[in-house]
C-alpha cells in the first residue's frame, strides 16, 4: 500500500481545529467519529428513530420553513455537497 501524504495545510489541526480532528494514515476516515459520539446522548439514534414527526409542533415547522425551506440555497445539491445522507432528507 502507498504511503498516504500529510494532509493540506487547511486541514492541519489549528486552534479551531483540535488535534483529534487531523486524521492520519493510521485513521484517515474516522478520526472524528468516535470523539463526534461522545458529544451525543447514548440513546441517540434510538430516540431519532422513534421521533414522532408527525406530530411536531405546527410553530416548529414555521421557523424552519422560514430559515432553510425558503432559503434558495437549501437545495438536495447543494446538501449533496456536505452529505449524501443530508441530500436524502432534502427531498
Amino acid at each position: 500500500m502507498p504511503a498516504v501524504p500529510a494532509p493540506p495545510r487547511a486541514a492541519q489541526p489549528s486552534p479551531s481545529r483540535p488535534q483529534w480532528c487531523s486524521g492520519t494514515a493510521q485513521e484517515p476516515v474516522g478520526s472524528v467519529v468516535f470523539p463526534a459520539q461522545s458529544l451525543l446522548p447514548q440513546d441517540f439514534l434510538q430516540r431519532l428513530k422513534s421521533y414522532d414527526k408527525d406530530n411536531i409542533q405546527p410553530r416548529i415547522i414555521q421557523e424552519l420553513k422560514a430559515k432553510y425551506v425558503s432559503n434558495e440555497g437549501f437545495t438536495a445539491e447543494n446538501a449533496k455537497k456536505a452529505s449524501p445522507a443530508a441530500e436524502g432528507m432534502c427531498k
